[in-house]
C-alpha cells in the first residue's frame, strides 16, 4: 500500500512540476527545452547574507526538477525507487548529489556505464563531477537527470537519460553571465550618490581605485595572528589554506582609502584565503592597519568588517565563496564594490554585483544588479521521440 500511496504522490508532483502542455514546448527536445527556461530567470539578491534567488518568479529547480519518488527512469514498465542524497555545499545553498536507486531491472550504476559509448562516457567523465546540482525532469515521456554546477539551477552543466541499452548524454552545455539591470535600494539617489548610479542601458564602469603598495610576508603573518587576538573565533576553514594575497607572490595588497568617507585616509590590508575543504573556498577581505602596519582593534575595525560583510566566527568569513571587493571613487565619496573574483559568476551563489558605503558611521547598501545565466549547447543528441 505505501508504495502505491508513494507513486501517486510522484505522478502529483511530476504533473504539477512540469506543465509543458504548449505547442511550443513540445516541439523542442529536452536540450533546447533546458536552454530555453533556464535563460527565462532573472537572479538578484536579496538580503546581503542569503544566497541569489530567481527576482522573476521564474525557478527552473522548483519548477521543473524532481530530487525523489518512485517512477521509471528507464522506460522498461518498472518503477524505481529513486532519491537524491542532500548535503549542505560549501559553496553555499542544499548540495543535491547524484541520484540513488535501489532498483534497476538488477543493474548496478557501474554496469550502465559500462554500456556507454566512449564518446558519451568520455562527456559524463569530464562534465558530471563539477556538477554539484542534480534534478530529474519529466519531459515529453521520458525522465531525464539534469546536473548543474552547483544548487541554483542556473549554471546547466549535463543531462543523462537511461533506457534499455544503457546511459546516455544528450547535452552538454556552457554558460554566459549577463547583468540585466541596476536596482537603487535606498529611496531615490541623493547628492554625491547620483555619481554612481549608472544611466539606463549603460554598463556599470565606474573608476577602480588601485592598491597604493606593499606590505612584506611577515608584517602580513604578523597581521594574521592579531585578527586572532582581536576574534578568538577567528579559524577559517581549510587545509591547507594560504594568504595567496602576498608581497613575495606580486600581489599589491596595501590600500589607501578613506573607506568610511570621515575625511582620512586609511591603510587597508587585504588579506587572501584558499581553502581546500569541500569543493575549494577563495575569498579575500580588508583590515584596517595602525600607522605603523599592524591591526587596528579600534572601533573602525568593526565598522569596515560590516560594511565587507566579514564574519570573522564563521569558518568561511567571506559568503558565499569566490567573492571579491573593490574600493571605487567616481568622485569625493568612496564605495566599496562587491562581486564575483576571478573570469565572473561561475555558480547560482557567486550572482552577486552591488555596491555598499559606509558615511557617519553606519553602513548601507546601495546598488544591485539583476543577473540572467544563458547556457549554450556544446554536445547535443537528444532522442527525437
Amino acid at each position: 500500500m505505501g508504495s502505491v500511496r508513494g507513486l501517486l504522490l510522484v505522478i502529483v508532483i511530476a504533473g504539477a512540476a512540469c506543465p509543458l502542455s504548449t505547442a511550443k514546448a513540445s516541439e523542442m527536445n529536452v536540450c533546447r527545452f533546458i536552454v530555453e527556461r533556464v535563460s527565462d530567470q532573472e537572479w538578484f539578491q536579496g538580503e546581503p547574507n542569503e544566497g541569489p534567488h530567481p527576482g522573476s518568479g521564474k525557478d527552473f529547480g522548483r519548477d521543473y526538477l524532481i530530487h525523489r519518488g518512485v517512477f521509471d527512469i528507464d522506460g522498461d514498465g518498472i518503477f524505481e525507487q529513486v532519491d537524491i542524497d542532500q548535503t549542505v555545499g560549501t559553496a553555499g545553498g542544499i548540495r543535491y548529489d547524484e541520484i540513488e536507486l535501489s532498483t534497476l531491472k538488477g543493474a548496478s550504476r557501474s554496469s550502465l556505464w559500462d554500456r556507454m559509448s566512449s564518446e558519451e562516457l568520455a562527456l559524463d567523465d569530464e562534465h558530471s563531477r563539477w556538477s554539484y546540482g542534480w534534478g530529474w525532469l519529466p519531459y515529453r515521456g521520458r525522465w531525464y537527470e539534469a546536473g548543474f554546477a552547483d544548487e541554483g539551477s542556473s549554471f546547466a552543466t549535463v543531462v543523462r537519460y537511461y533506457d534499455q541499452a544503457g546511459l546516455h548524454i544528450p547535452c552538454v552545455f556552457e554558460n554566459k553571465v549577463e547583468e540585466l539591470s541596476w536596482l537603487w535600494l535606498q529611496g531615490s539617489p541623493a547628492g554625491p550618490d547620483r555619481e554612481i548610479v549608472p544611466k539606463s542601458g549603460d554598463p556599470f564602469t565606474p573608476r577602480r581605485l588601485d592598491a597604493s603598495g606593499l606590505i612584506p610576508d611577515e608584517a602580513v603573518d604578523a597581521v594574521y595572528t592579531q585578527i586572532s587576538e582581536y576574534d578568538s573565533k577567528f579559524q577559517p576553514l581549510g587545509s591547507p589554506f594560504a594568504y595567496w594575497c602576498r608581497a613575495s607572490g606580486g600581489c599589491n595588497n596595501l590600500w589607501a582609502v578613506d573607506f568610511d568617507n570621515d575625511g582620512q585616509i586609511d591603510r587597508l590590508l587585504k588579506i587572501g584565503i584558499t581553502s581546500g575543504a569541500g569543493r575549494g573556498c577563495e575569498y579575500s577581505f580588508f583590515v584596517l592597519l595602525t600607522p605603523d602596519d599592524r591591526l587596528d582593534f579600534g572601533p573602525k575595525q568593526k565598522l569596515l568588517l560590516d560594511l565587507q560583510n566579514v564574519s570573522l566566527e564563521d569558518a568561511y568569513p567571506v559568503w558565499p565563496c569566490g567573492l571579491e571587493y573593490d574600493w571605487l571613487s567616481p568622485g569625493k565619496i568612496q564605495y566599496l564594490e562587491r562581486h564575483a573574483g576571478g573570469e565572473g559568476p561561475r555558480t547560482t551563489s557567486t550572482l552577486v554585483h552591488d555596491l555598499w558605503v559606509a558615511r557617519d558611521g553606519a553602513v548601507r547598501r546601495l546598488l544591485a544588479a539583476v543577473f540572467a545565466v544563458h547556457p549554450t549547447l556544446t554536445y547535443e543528441n537528444a532522442p527525437s521521440d
